[in-house]
C-alpha cells in the first residue's frame, strides 16, 4: 500500500477526482479547484472550477502542469471522466449558480458568506488529447424532460455496444421526490435520454438514495450501488438483469461508506471504494466474488485510516495492467489542506 500527493496547495481546496488512462501510459485526473475559504469550508463556491492535470507516470504528478478546463466557473462538484477511444474522453459534471439576486423556493443561502445558490445543471465536454494537449469541446447541458436538479458522482459506464450508461439522482419537478436514473447516450454524450429508474422514495428508515454507482458484471447483468441519507449510512443496492432496463428493490448492504464506486476486475469480481467518514476517518474497499449478491466485510480493505477529519473521499479507481489497483480520493490531515492523493495497492 502506497500513498502519493497529486495535487496540493495552501490556498486551494481541491477534491472529488476522478482518474482516466486516456491512452496507453498516459493519465488524467479531474478535479474541483477552489479558493481556501477562511470563513468555513464549502463544497459550492462561486469562484470553483474543473481542473486536469496528466502524467504518463502515475506515481509521480506535477502540481504546476494543472490546467484549469475552461468555461466551468461554478463547476467541479463531482466531475467523472471516462475514456471513450482515440485520445478521446468524456467529461461529466454539475455546476451551481450563485448570485445574491437569485429567489424561489430552489434557492438556499450558504450562511457563512451570505451566497443564494441554484443548481445551475449537469453537462457533458468532449476532450481529445492531441499533440501533447488537450483539445476540449464546448460544455453540452444534459436535459432530460421532466427531471430537475439532476446530479452524478460516479463514473459513465461504456457498454460494449458504445452506449454510455450515466447514474445519477433528480427531483421530481415540484414535489421534492427523489430518483436514482440511468441516463443512456448513443452518440458518444452528445444526447441523452432517460433510460430507466433503478430506485425511487420513500426507502424506510432512508432519507434519500443518491449518489450512484454501475457496473456491468461478467455475467452481463447490472449492479447499482448507492449511497444512503441514513444514521446507520450503509450502502444500498439494485441489480438488473435485462440491461439497465428493470431494477430489485434496494437492499441494504453491509458496507458503512459514502459514496461508493464501483469497479469490475479482470478476474470478475466487484470492487467497492467508499470514503469512511466515521473514525478513524479515511478510505476503504470491499471485495463481492459473486456479482455482489454478497460482500467480504470481515476481509474490508482499509486504505487510509489517518485523515483528520469527515471533509475527506469520494475515491474512484482503475486496475493496472499488473493488477493492482490504483484509487484517487480528497483528503486531509492535520494540516487541514483539502489535496488530491492516489493510492496504489494490491488486493491479494
Amino acid at each position: 500500500m502506497k500513498h502519493y500527493i497529486v495535487c496540493k496547495h495552501k490556498n486551494r481546496y481541491f477534491a472529488f477526482p476522478d482518474i482516466s488512462e486516456v491512452s496507453k501510459g498516459l493519465y488524467a485526473i479531474v478535479f474541483r479547484d477552489a479558493p481556501h475559504r477562511t470563513r468555513g469550508h464549502t463544497h459550492i463556491d462561486p469562484d470553483s472550477h474543473v481542473a486536469v492535470i496528466t502524467s504518463d507516470k502515475l506515481t509521480r504528478w506535477d502540481a504546476g502542469e494543472k490546467l484549469t478546463i475552461p468555461r466551468t466557473r461554478g463547476a467541479g462538484q463531482l466531475p467523472s471522466v471516462v475514456a471513450t477511444g482515440d485520445g478521446e474522453v468524456l467529461l461529466l459534471d454539475f455546476r451551481w449558480k450563485v448570485s445574491n439576486r437569485l429567489h424561489g423556493e430552489d434557492v438556499y443561502l450558504i450562511k457563512n458568506y451570505n451566497w443564494r445558490v441554484r443548481f445551475d445543471g449537469t453537462y457533458a465536454v468532449r476532450m481529445k488529447w492531441k499533440r501533447n494537449k488537450f483539445i476540449i469541446g464546448k460544455p453540452l447541458v444534459i436535459e432530460p424532460q421532466g427531471w430537475k436538479n439532476m446530479a452524478g458522482s460516479s463514473r459513465a459506464l461504456i457498454l460494449p455496444d458504445g452506449r454510455i450508461f450515466y447514474p445519477v439522482d433528480a427531483e421530481y419537478p415540484g414535489t421534492g421526490m427523489w430518483a436514482v436514473l440511468i441516463l443512456c447516450s448513443a452518440d458518444k454524450g452528445a444526447t441523452w435520454e432517460v433510460h430507466s429508474r433503478v430506485a425511487a422514495g420513500p426507502v424506510p428508515g432512508v432519507e434519500r438514495l443518491c449518489e450512484p454507482s454501475i457496473v456491468r458484471t461478467a455475467s452481463g447483468k447490472m449492479l447499482c450501488l448507492m449511497r444512503a441519507l441514513s444514521e446507520e449510512d450503509h450502502l444500498y443496492q439494485c441489480r438488473s438483469a435485462d440491461g439497465g432496463k428493470s431494477w430489485t428493490a434496494p437492499q441494504k448492504t453491509p458496507i458503512k461508506g459514502h459514496p461508493p464506486f464501483l469497479l469490475r476486475l479482470r478476474d470478475g469480481r466487484l470492487l467497492a471504494l467508499y470514503g469512511y467518514r466515521h473514525s478513524p476517518y479515511g478510505i476503504r474497499a470491499c471485495v463481492s466474488e459473486d456479482n455482489g449478491k454478497s460482500w467480504d466485510i470481515a476481509g474490508e480493505i482499509v486504505i487510509r485510516s489517518d485523515g483528520a477529519g469527515a471533509d475527506i473521499g469520494y475515491p474512484r479507481g482503475l486496475e493496472l495492467a499488473d493488477g493492482r489497483i490504483a484509487a484517487v480520493y480528497y483528503f486531509q490531515k492535520k494540516d487541514g489542506i483539502r489535496y488530491i492523493a492516489l493510492s496504489v495497492f494490491n488486493l491479494d
